[in-house]
């Protein structure tokens, strides 16, 4: 019984070093003044890349484009006044 309640102690910390927040995630609220935004200064991952509309409404990849390399987005500023960008830079190594 002892043993198993280590067990449990030991992959309940597992499961909570697990669900720490990245320090590569990122999230911006911009107001879309240009076609083509510079997101980042570095290239930026597309694992889980989002564009959420001010409607809180995740836009589907064919609103918008993005070059991850440059981290330039170009979406329609007349559709989209205001969005807000979800991200991962690359971790550093």
């Amino acid at each position: 019984m002892k043993n198993v309640l280590w067990i449990c102690i030991f992959f309940f910390g597992l499961y909570a070093h697990g669900q720490a927040d990245s320090k590569n995630f990122r999230a911006k609220k911009i107001n879309v003044e240009k076609d083509s935004i510079l997101i980042d200064s570095v290239s930026i991952n597309p694992f889980h890349f989002k564009v959420i509309n001010s409607d809180k409404e995740v836009l589907e990849s064919t609103e918008y484009s993005i070059d991850f390399g440059k981290s330039i987005l170009v979406i329609n500023k007349e559709k989209y006044p205001e969005i807000e960008i979800e991200y991962y830079l690359y971790p550093d190594y």
